[in-house]
């Protein structure tokens, strides 16, 4: 079967020719992982399925062989790629592929990024690679899909396909970039590493909160001073924190013993100068009652030479009070006189040095009461330096006492503060890649998703507009996409109207029709890596009667109308898609008019078939 690249290809046949399996057989050899190919005469005479693709920069044939039966599919696959290709003889094919390899070489020749969907966060669903099987939902319109009311892309109806064709349509359309695997795999590996530092901060967190050897060392600290017995409700990490175990205690026991020597030594020389006083004023004092003693005697001699004034001084020997003879010699006059004025100037010399002695006397006991002053002061301070001397010398033996429990204690701290250290930098590190991951998930978030897709339906929303007029649809406003519904709105003065709420089977046909025409027209101008055709199988089989197997046989006339309307926007469907999109049409319906003769290429309702009716059957298995 010899098909045009971009332009209308017209197939069409009686029922049974084999038209709708031709979407299978397509499917097929592009690496479905299923072969739904109708069993009867096509899986009987066929050995291996064929495909010629034509890209860019050359050609590619793909051969699949027919599954044995009982198995699904087969993985023996043939794959040449050349500038040209003929067709290769039934017997050269061997396989050179696999399914898997496959699908991986037509995404890279279609250019389809390593790229993977895109979910949210809430979703429970796994990630996957976008491959060339994604495209293929924008590609076929089966005859049990086109005209189904309630569906509108290819295979929406299989489980699990719907949520497949929501999360691959923005790539398709382009509002995924190209460049989102780059972001998704630095997200993915900020991801995993922010993840490993959360553990890993998770596991230190209770190697410091709850370590059981901060409480040992705790309860060692108490017993012997350095934390107080008293914990309240602080954990045991937490009190060691508060104790001062690192730093020395300022112990100048050597300065206050010296500061005692230096105290002692001046008291000494205080208690000397002490006693010098005191001999001093003891000696001065006795010197003053001596004086006072003499003075008494030498007044005592002066008064009884006094008694001179009565003495007759004409040389008269008798006593001047008895007036007795006298018989001794009696001195003169002048010589106790004489004695007299000695005794008076050893009197007045006495009496001059006692003030002196005395004023002496008050100075040195003024100085004893000063050296009594400071004598006390020097023992309080002596005191007060010994008392300082014997809790310095305690705390300096206690401290020695604790250095073990102190030591361990540092050397706890140690480890922890490696641990404090690493979990600092882990929450910086943490902090950072949480930054990162939140730059990157909105340069990912479906928001900024669903803000492109906004903006790219609305033009292929024009194209559904205007074409929905030219098939003479029933709602030609405002007619668009809906990619969470997937199926087509028309927005009505009374509100949105979806697809399965239109009626007529012509509305149904139409509208599938025009959002594939659309989604190409989009993918072809803006180089979207979806495979360039379209198979649209049966797109009139609401026209004709039920089971009608005769193309002039509609069920009236208006119906005639509109199959020949259908079929000339398909013929000038490819100028609107700069013949760059093949269109593949397999029908029931043929038509005579230029447009359609012209773009036909296979006729089988006369004769003719698929698979034609001299090919040799395979032998039944044996029983």
């Amino acid at each position: 079967m010899d098909l045009h690249l971009g332009a209308l290809n017209l197939i069409t046949g009686r029922k049974g020719t084999g038209k709708s399996a031709l979407i299978r057989i397509i499917e097929y050899c592009l690496g479905s992982t299923e072969d739904n190919i109708p069993e009867g005469v096509i899986r009987e005479s066929v050995s291996w399925y064929g495909l010629l693709l034509s890209f860019p920069d050359g050609e590619m044939f793909v051969a699949r062989a027919e599954p044995k039966p009982g198995v699904r599919s087969s993985s023996q696959i043939f794959v040449d790629i050349g500038e040209t290709l003929d067709i290769p003889d039934v017997s050269l094919l061997e396989q050179n592929s696999n399914s898997e390899a496959l699908v991986k070489l037509l995404s890279e020749r279609l250019g389809i990024a390593n790229v993977e969907t895109q979910r949210d966060a809430r979703s429970s669903q796994m990630q996957y690679k976008i491959t060339i099987a994604h495209s293929l939902f924008f590609t076929f319109q089966r005859q049990d899909e086109i005209a189904k009311p309630t569906l509108l892309f290819h295979r929406q109806d299989e489980p699990f396909v719907d949520s497949h064709i929501r999360d691959v349509l923005p790539y398709f359309l382009g509002a995924m970039g190209e460049d989102r695997l780059t972001f998704m795999q630095r997200l993915r590996l900020e991801r995993n590493a922010l993840r490993q530092l959360e553990r890993e901060l998770e596991l230190l967190q209770p190697t410091i909160t709850e370590d059981p050897r901060a409480e040992a060392l705790l309860h060692e600290a108490m017993s012997v001073g350095l934390a107080p017995k008293d914990r309240g409700d602080k954990k045991a990490l937490d009190l060691l924190r508060e104790l001062d175990v690192d730093a020395e205690p300022i112990l100048d026991i050597e300065g206050l013993e010296e500061e005692l020597e230096r105290r002692r030594d001046q008291r000494e020389r205080l208690l000397a100068e002490q006693r010098s006083v005191r001999r001093r004023v003891e000696t001065l004092k006795a010197l003053n009652r001596e004086e006072v003693g003499y003075d008494g005697e030498l007044d005592s001699q002066r008064a009884r030479l006094r008694s001179i004034d009565l003495i007759r001084t004409n040389g008269d020997p008798h006593c001047p009070v008895c007036d007795q003879l006298l018989l001794e010699h009696l001195p003169t006059v002048a010589a106790i006189a004489g004695s007299i004025k000695r005794l008076t100037t050893q009197l007045d010399r006495v009496a001059a040095s006692r003030p002196r002695i005395e004023e002496t006397v008050a100075a040195l006991e003024e100085q004893a009461l000063e050296l009594r002053e400071r004598l006390r002061s020097n023992q309080a301070t002596i005191n007060i330096v010994e008392w300082r001397t014997a809790r310095m010398r305690a705390y300096r033996d206690e401290f020695a006492a604790s250095a073990v429990v102190r030591g361990r204690i540092q050397y706890y701290f140690e480890s922890v503060k490696q641990i404090d250290t690493r979990a600092e930098s882990l929450s910086e590190a943490i902090q950072a890649g949480c930054a990162t991951v939140k730059e990157l998930e909105s340069q990912l978030s479906l928001e900024n998703v669903e803000e492109q897709m906004d903006s790219m339906l609305r033009y292929i929303e024009d194209d559904m507009t205007a074409w929905s007029k030219q098939l003479d649809l029933e709602y030609t406003t405002h007619v668009r996409l809906d990619p969470k519904r997937l199926t087509v709105v028309a927005d009505t003065r009374n509100g949105p109207l979806p697809l399965y709420r239109m009626g007529s089977g012509s509305n149904w046909v139409g509208y599938h029709i025009v959002a594939y025409a659309a989604l190409h027209h989009w993918f072809e101008q803006n180089k979207r890596p979806v495979p360039r055709f379209i198979v649209f199988d049966q797109p009139t089989q609401v026209f004709y009667p039920e089971d009608s197997d005769d193309p002039t046989a509609y069920r009236n006339d208006d119906d005639r109308k509109r199959v020949e309307n259908l079929f000339r926007f398909f013929a000038n469907l490819p100028s609107y898609l700069n013949h760059n999109v093949q269109i593949i049409v397999t029908d029931h319906a043929l038509l005579h008019f230029p447009e359609f003769e012209a773009a036909l290429r296979e006729n089988w309702h006369v004769s003719g078939a698929l698979i034609p009716e001299d090919w040799p059957k395979r032998a039944a298995p044996s029983a």
